[in-house]
């Protein structure tokens, strides 16, 4: 595999970003169980300016060759104690490190204390990925989505930074 580079999201790559979260969905809707419809360019041009000017959260994109091929949103709460992180990988760049690397780059900042991540529980490739990275389930973490008109189980896992 060809290398890759971690940067920080521009606004510029709204359009790229968007594709692949489209594609994403297309592949296998019930991975971004929180995205009912198509991402449009304009709600990722405001998506990616929220985060870059919200302290302690970040937005970083992988590419290859200037092609973004993955990338992980992390929105800090207000007083920057844990915040909420989500990776989004094309599936044909897969199992090839990067979101181990686009994780590396979040923990180097060190924003906050915990990071949280909900997962659907029949996405065992993530939740492998997510153990394999320190992260424990909370049990106390009761939530449901309706998808397809069936009620999938979501796990909520968190990760200490410290």
């Amino acid at each position: 595999m060809q290398q890759f580079i971690i940067t920080t999201a521009q606004i510029k790559e709204a359009t790229e970003i968007s594709n692949i979260l489209n594609e994403v969905l297309d592949e296998d809707q019930h991975q971004l169980f929180n995205f009912k419809n198509k991402i449009n360019i304009k709600e990722q041009e405001d998506y990616i300016r929220y985060i870059n000017n919200k302290k302690g959260s970040v937005f970083l994109v992988a590419s290859i060759e200037n092609k973004i091929i993955g990338f992980l949103d992390f929105i800090s709460d207000e007083k920057n104690d844990f915040g909420t992180m989500g990776i989004i990988i094309q599936k044909a760049y897969r199992q090839n490190g990067i979101a181990f690397k686009l994780l590396s780059e979040l923990l180097k900042r060190k924003t906050v204390t915990t990071i949280n991540t909900e997962v659907l529980a029949t996405n065992q490739p993530m939740i492998h990925f997510l153990q394999k990275n320190n992260f424990v389930l909370n049990t106390t973490f009761n939530k449901t989505v309706d998808f397809n008109n069936q009620k999938l189980s979501v796990l909520l896992m968190a990760r200490e930074t410290v």
